[in-house]
């Protein structure tokens, strides 16, 4: 009968590093790591296999007690998890509204009674956007492992009694269900198959046949076989990691890429492979032995930060991770190596400051719930949802109409338009935004552009680009005449499109530089028009009274996305972006430029339309509502939206 499952192996903590590296990274959106959220099926079977080898190997000796696996496991899971819900505890009473609150003390009740993840299996779906700021959903996979701890060694006292033959096909048979369950439920009720334990079992059951082989038989000595098996085991996590989605109907079949690399690599990474080799290193094994500790703060840093700021820079995230590390090591070795030692924590005070802990925590959750938030709080992120469309594009002309004296401004024909803004004393170069209401989103974001203002004076010509050589009135405007630089932004129909050229080439003989503006992606609407996309998620997710502004936002921002990004054939098939760029490109004083640059971001995944307050960025299908102009005016200078043109203007002065 083996023994080596019972001796420490290096490399079972540098598989935790390779489990728990991909999580933090998927959750931080670093990396391309979109299958990362599988470090959790990877260290289900790194618990299925320790708990099975350590309950195996004393009964064996004869020494399993109940009353020690338990000790064992409140030593190891307890006291970082109570820390970190205490760390969480002022931060979300500081900075989270009512309504979040009220969820955040449910969710520490539940992870205080080892049901978060039937918990946050009733509230929503773990990819959920709303998911990224609860600081305590990651506790559900510790729920899942609680479960099991509790019923597992019980099931191994009963089939203890059984001869050997009878005990691993009752274990299959339930490997089998588990596994029906899980592959039935990830694409029937995905969020009932992602978070509980009847269709997350067999994941650990993995764990746990790894454990009776290498009980009985060992570990393998075939060093040719051990290598290439151990390589096809890494070879499968990493496939998992990078080829998985959150989109791909999970656990079910697809877990078995993560779950068997596992199993593979803890039965064949022996002395003498490469794999062990690696995962024995030093910095592997280090974040191996903290990762416990880093998969705790990883979370609540994250949601936290996210909560409070909304939106993340690259450089913030990985801030957070590297805090995520430091931290993670400062518990492990002030807290995990401590109450690990019985030398230094007598049993009975684990078990009774435990349990006292607990129903702490259990008082705190559930008296939480009934805390009356103070109105400064409250009022810190006042959601001010407008579902009013027309009142949003009548503030839109605000700004305009308010510099002009003229309540009737509008698209075209005002005779606001034929007088000279520009002011002779300033020498700033002069832009002038030429074309219909698109010009005017573009004023009002431009005027929000720090680095537009720095090096311009901005203008507007309302009319429609076809009229422009039909009624000779934008030539003989003052602003046109003393203007350095026209813009066109307009909905570009037909007849704009077929007179484009020639009013560029126009604008060039009188000496103008010139700037093309793409049109903006037709977003979808609703209701005859009258709702855009924004209001269908607020609405159809929220109804009449919205609570989960960030979780709304996030929800809405990532769908344009969707819709903008698999449009793109529609989108190519559309020739007017096209004529544009061929018509920039055919002169050497002529750019285009895509608005889409500023209000969409690749690296988020997200097109912006929705803010945590509920203000919308749009008011139909693409015109931007005065807050959407702020914001996208921020964007223009984060971006370098127009950095060229402002870069050839600061080296002109």
């Amino acid at each position: 009968m083996g023994s080596s499952a019972l001796q420490y192996r290096p490399e079972i903590d540098g598989l935790r590093a390779l489990a728990v590296a991909p999580v933090i990274l998927f959750h931080a959106g670093l990396g391309p790591f979109d299958g990362g959220f599988v470090g959790v099926d990877v260290f289900f079977v790194i618990s299925g296999y320790l708990i099975t080898s350590i309950i195996l190997g004393e009964m064996a000796a004869g020494s399993f007690s109940l009353t020690g696996f338990y000790e064992r496991r409140a030593r190891r899971i307890l006291p970082a998890l109570l820390l970190v819900v205490a760390a969480c505890i002022p931060f979300a009473y500081l900075w989270m509204l009512p309504s979040d609150l009220e969820d955040f003390f449910r969710s520490v009740a539940a992870v205080a009674t080892f049901s978060s993840n039937i918990h946050f299996w009733l509230e929503s779906g773990y990819f959920d956007a709303s998911s990224e700021v609860k600081p305590l959903l990651h506790t559900w996979s510790l729920a899942v492992e609680e479960q099991y701890y509790i019923l597992f060694p019980l099931l191994l006292l009963g089939l203890r009694k059984l001869r050997e033959r009878a005990a691993v096909p009752i274990l299959a048979a339930i490997f089998l269900l588990s596994l029906a369950a899980s592959d039935w439920g990830a694409r029937a009720e995905p969020s009932a198959a992602f978070y509980l334990l009847p269709s997350r079992a067999w994941e650990l059951l993995v764990g746990v046949f790894v454990a009776l082989y290498l009980h009985k038989h060992g570990l393998p000595r075939l060093r040719v076989l051990s290598g290439v098996a151990s390589i096809i085991g890494v070879f499968l996590i990493a496939l998992s990691v990078f080829a998985l989605e959150p989109r791909t109907p999970f656990p079910g079949l697809f877990a078995l890429l993560p779950t068997l690399g596992t199993a593979l690599v803890i039965l064949f990474a022996t002395e003498r492979t490469l794999v062990r080799k690696l995962l024995s290193s030093k910095a592997l094994v280090g974040l191996g032995l903290i990762s416990y500790s880093a998969y705790l703060w990883h979370q609540p840093l994250l949601a936290f930060a996210r909560y409070r700021f909304f939106e993340l820079e690259p450089w913030a995230l990985w801030v957070i991770v590297a805090a995520t590390l430091a931290l993670a090591a400062a518990t492990w070795k002030f807290v995990e190596l401590p109450f690990r030692n019985r030398d230094r924590i007598a049993t009975r005070m684990i078990f009774r400051g435990s349990a006292a802990a607990l129903v702490a925590m259990i008082s705190i959750g559930f008296a939480g719930t009934a805390i009356e938030t103070s109105p400064g709080r409250e009022s810190a992120r006042v959601l001010s949802y407008e579902p009013d469309n027309r009142a949003l594009r009548m503030r839109s002309w605000r700004p305009l109409r308010e510099l002009s004296g003229d309540e009737d401004y509008g698209v075209a024909g005002s005779p606001f338009d034929e007088e000279l803004w520009f002011d002779p004393a300033d020498d700033r170069k002069r832009m002038l935004l030429v074309g219909n209401s698109y010009s005017k989103d573009l004023w009002n974001v431009l005027s929000h552009s720090d680095g537009v203002s720095e090096a311009f004076q901005v203008a507007r010509f309302g009319t429609q680009i076809r009229d422009i050589l039909k009624d000779r009135r934008l030539f003989d405007s003052p602003n046109y005449v003393e203007s350095d630089l026209v813009v066109v932004v307009s909905k570009f129909d037909r007849q704009d499109i077929a007179s484009l050229e020639s009013v560029v080439e126009a604008f060039l003989e009188h000496g103008k530089e010139v700037v093309l503006v793409k049109a903006v992606f037709l977003f979808p609407t609703f209701k005859g028009g009258i709702a855009n996309l924004a209001d269908k998620v607020v609405q159809e997710e929220a109804g009449e009274s919205p609570r989960d502004g960030t979780g709304l936002a996030r929800r809405a921002n990532r769908l344009h996305y969707r819709y903008y990004r698999q449009a793109e054939d529609l989108r190519a098939a559309n020739g007017d972006n096209a004529i544009i760029e061929e018509i920039a490109a055919a002169h050497p004083a002529v750019r285009a430029v895509d608005r889409m640059d500023y209000i969409c971001s690749d690296e988020a995944r997200r097109c912006y339309s929705l803010n945590a307050s509920l203000n919308k960025y749009f008011y139909d299908s693409r015109h931007h509502s005065l807050i959407g102009a702020q914001f996208f005016g921020s964007r223009v200078d984060k971006v370098g939206w127009l950095a060229g043109i402002l870069e050839r203007e600061r080296a002109a002065n």
